[in-house]
């Protein structure tokens, strides 16, 4: 895929770490282009520094330590009063030793690794590195909320340590705004009582499932999770967003949102549904001529890298909590 977005917003690291799972070669001119941007430009937006620190901790945690504990950082600054994360503003990074840069090796160019396989890391334990908020972010969204439950996890996996109160202050937010009927909403500003739908009550599952293995307790219990379950099933439909106002919007983001819930649950199944089979089918009934997927007035950059990421199954499992609580 070639793209050229001048937004703030462009999704160059989306796009890298597609091509990561894809199996690129990583000496590919593209690619390294990409890895270039990705090593080398400001913090600023919650998205992205999300992307930046799956794409490093995907290719090489080790080697890249440094810059996935600003990822870190960034996102510790930037978590909201309540517990939530919005767009993110840029701030102010603490110094650190910087790495050798070199070309990528033995990154992305295979299939993508097994959780704790990330080049450099092996059985060596990475130095460890303790985050904590030194700042407070404006009240944001669940979207921007359950990416960052995504970024968390790829910062742990580095050796990264957040400050205890920021994973419990995500979980009481996500436990607050979790609807009766066990879905979540977009709820900006942490706006309670929208009507819940497919998408984000798949990233709710998958950001709880994260906090809960990152706290060592026992996600596949947790209530909040089991009653989004039931949702997922008494709501199931994977050929447009379920609930959402505009249901075939989003579409293929929903696939993505479902492949990282049903990967971290550990289940491949919701009730009676077999997801993985079922969205293959949609994608591949769904696929245009040039290879690429989009939903009406969705982004085809976007789009065709969820589809992929659903494909590829990409989400790492969780391992098993050592406490089993």
């Amino acid at each position: 895929m070639t793209h050229n977005f001048t937004t703030e917003m462009r999704y160059d690291e989306l796009v890298l770490y597609t091509l990561i799972h894809a199996g690129t070669d990583p000496g590919d001119l593209q690619f390294q282009k990409l890895l270039d941007k990705t090593e080398d430009e400001p913090l600023k937006r919650t998205y992205r520094v999300v992307m930046t620190a799956m794409v490093l901790e995907a290719i090489d945690r080790e080697k890249y330590q440094n810059r996935i504990a600003d990822c870190a950082q960034f996102l510790a600054d930037n978590q909201a009063p309540n517990g939530q994360w919005g767009y993110g503003e840029e701030i102010r990074l603490s110094e650190r030793t910087p790495t050798k840069k070199d070309v990528a090796t033995g990154g992305g160019g295979a299939a993508p690794r097994a959780p704790g396989n990330s080049k450099g890391s092996g059985t060596k334990a990475l130095p460890l590195i303790k985050i904590k908020a030194h700042g407070q972010g404006k009240m944001g969204d669940n979207s921007n909320s359950q990416y960052v439950a995504l970024g968390i996890r790829a910062c742990v996996n580095s050796g990264i340590e957040f400050d205890p109160k920021i994973i419990a202050l995500a979980i009481q937010w996500w436990e607050k705004s979790q609807q009766g009927d066990g879905g979540w909403a977009y709820c900006h500003e942490g706006v309670l009582g929208a009507t819940p739908y497919a998408s984000m009550t798949f990233g709710g599952m998958g950001a709880l499932c994260i906090y809960r293995w990152i706290l060592k307790q026992d996600f596949k219990k947790d209530k909040a999770v089991l009653a989004a379950g039931d949702w997922v099933t008494k709501n199931w439909t994977l050929e447009e967003n379920a609930r959402y106002d505009k249901p075939k919007k989003w579409m293929h983001y929903n696939l993505y949102a479902l492949e990282r819930a049903g990967i971290l649950l550990g289940t491949e199944k919701f009730g009676p549904h077999e997801w993985y089979p079922e969205g293959v089918d949609v994608l591949l009934r769904g696929q245009k001529e040039d290879g690429s997927w989009a939903g009406p007035n969705d982004n085809p950059y976007s789009d065709t890298c969820f589809a992929i990421l659903f494909l590829r199954r990409a989400t790492k499992p969780l391992p098993k909590v050592a406490t089993g609580r």
